[in-house]
């Protein structure tokens, strides 16, 4: 499992944001783009949306 794969399972199983605001910051506004960087545009477009929607929830439940 790739760590893509796990960031998204870890985001649709939680209730809220699993990660402490830093943490948070340092994954969703660094890890992840960087993760995206090395995908084909398309895939990393798939991958992004999928992500974006995860934390728009989150953010709405916050």
């Amino acid at each position: 499992m790739n760590t893509l794969t796990r960031t998204l399972e870890m985001l649709r199983a939680a209730e809220r944001w699993p990660w402490d605001p830093d943490m948070r910051t340092a994954r969703m506004e660094r890890n992840v783009p960087k993760m995206l960087a090395v995908l084909p545009p398309q895939e990393a477009d798939d991958w992004r949306a999928r992500i974006d929607a995860e934390a728009a929830r989150l953010d709405a439940a916050a």
